[in-house]
């Protein structure tokens, strides 16, 4: 079974059952929409990206590249950077998603030879600067449920 063919995507999935993904905190994290308990947001938001973008991994809809890049011009010292490269059929995932706004996102970077690493594939996706980013990647999936009519947005 592909992953497309399930219900929830599988941001969406951790998501709602985020205690079994996320740490349990007392205070300044992020509420469950299933239960009455809070985990850490920053932890939690962190899961649901990775699990977008190895989503769309699995799907053959991209490719992770790990490349040594230079930090500075006149310096030896390089790091680590992890790049996302579209490659195949983009799946079909159901509305509103963080697995399709990731590919979309790293699509546009790599069709004009932009910075298509995880890093700014993900900050654009952010689209603003925020003191607790984590918190506009949980709005966007809850979002994306209320699109398809799976949750009922409150303010």
């Amino acid at each position: 079974m592909k992953l497309t063919d399930s219900a929830f995507t599988p941001s969406e999935l951790i998501l709602l059952n985020g205690d079994k993904f996320a740490p349990e905190v007392e205070s300044d994290g992020h509420q469950l929409l299933c239960s009455d308990g809070m985990v850490n947001g920053h932890y939690l938001a962190v899961m649901m990206t990775a699990a977008a973008i190895l989503a769309n991994e699995e799907e053959g809809a991209l490719v992770l590249e790990l490349r040594e890049q230079k930090k500075k011009l006149f310096s030896s010292a390089s790091t680590s950077r992890v790049f996302i490269r579209p490659v195949g059929q983009s799946p079909s995932w159901n509305g509103y998603t963080l697995e399709s706004a990731i590919l979309f996102t790293a699509g546009q970077f790599f069709a004009i030879q932009g910075d298509n690493s995880v890093r700014s594939v993900v900050y654009s996706v952010l689209m603003e600067n925020r003191k607790y980013p984590w918190q506009k990647i949980i709005e966007f999936v809850e979002w994306g449920l209320a699109t398809s009519n799976w949750l009922m947005p409150v303010e």
